[in-house]
């Protein structure tokens, strides 16, 4: 699900090629990609159109009519939209996204199956191990933009420290092992 706009369509262009790079082996003809898709489900809507969905293709721009099928689709489900011809089942669904519960038995089956993950213990402690995980990522990526910042020049050991709350030293011997 995203709730942030930040480079949704560079963001969609980095998922297919991650999955298209771990699809072929070396030698392999490209013809052998299969069809991706990649899916969000968005709670803004991501092309202020207000439709329900957005499908996004690679297309020739300049050539009317002119085939180019890369096989890669990119859908957009928004939670806000009003316009289009989608189910009415895609539509509780996203309505239920956005916490909006209605008296069918479709939108009752979603509330009851988001509170049996919610008390799931064993997810619980998943999404947690991926929350750590991501702040640990966080982390990592300040401190080697940091360190970058100080062997470039534009700040001190001790601003990186500073800003990190990571002793002087313990940045010193990180600058000592990457070299």
């Amino acid at each position: 699900m995203q709730t942030s706009e930040d480079d949704l369509p560079k963001r969609s262009r980095y998922y297919h090629s991650a999955i298209d790079i771990d699809s072929l082996q070396p030698g392999q003809y490209y013809n052998d990609l299969k069809e991706t898709y990649v899916i969000f489900i968005c709670t803004f809507d991501p092309l202020e159109k207000g439709a329900y969905v957005y499908n996004i293709q690679n297309q020739c721009t300049n050539i009317q009519d002119c085939d180019y099928n890369d096989e890669s689709h990119t859908i957009f489900l928004n939670t806000k939209g009003e316009k289009g011809n989608i189910s009415d089942d895609l539509k509780v669904f996203l309505k239920a996204v956005d916490g909006m519960f209605d008296s069918s038995v479709k939108s009752a089956t979603i509330k009851k199956r988001i509170a049996d993950i919610v008390d799931n213990e064993k997810w619980r402690k998943s999404y947690m191990f991926q929350d750590m995980r991501d702040i640990g990522n966080v982390r990592k990526g300040k401190e080697e933009f940091a360190l970058t910042m100080v062997r470039k020049g534009k700040i001190t050991i001790e601003e990186a420290s500073e800003e990190l709350g990571t002793p002087v030293e313990k940045l010193k011997a990180k600058l000592e092992d990457s070299k």
